[in-house]
């Protein structure tokens, strides 16, 4: 019997919570909300808004950083995989005042919501 090997988004979901439970001063802010953010996209991929919620907030909680839009964007993807509405619409309406590359998108799915 063949063992099965663990898939990418495994591998990559252990790498990434190998990051976070690194010692704060080991490891960059920069690889620690990269870490955030890839744990919250595979939850996210996998089915599990409110963990891939959480991982967004991390990153939305640290305030100004590389990652705030792009955190900003999957957390409205995961309130909407686990049903808030409200607060998907609270989100996305945020982003479509931004300049960067989610503003149509996030207009275009409020569309389908409204």
């Amino acid at each position: 019997e063949q063992e099965q090997l663990p898939t990418a988004m495994e591998r990559s979901a252990e790498l990434f919570s190998h990051i976070l439970a690194m010692p704060p001063d080991s490891v960059g802010i920069r690889q620690r909300l990269q870490a955030e953010m890839g744990l919250g996209m595979i939850q996210l991929l996998q089915g599990n808004g409110t963990e891939a919620n959480g991982h967004f907030f991390t990153v939305l909680a640290h305030g100004d950083n590389e990652f705030m839009i792009e955190a900003q964007w999957y957390q409205s993807l995961a309130y909407l995989s686990e049903g808030q509405k409200n607060q998907a619409i609270k989100s996305l309406s945020a982003l479509t005042r931004q300049k960067y590359m989610y503003r149509e998108r996030a207009q275009s799915l409020l569309d389908d919501l409204e």
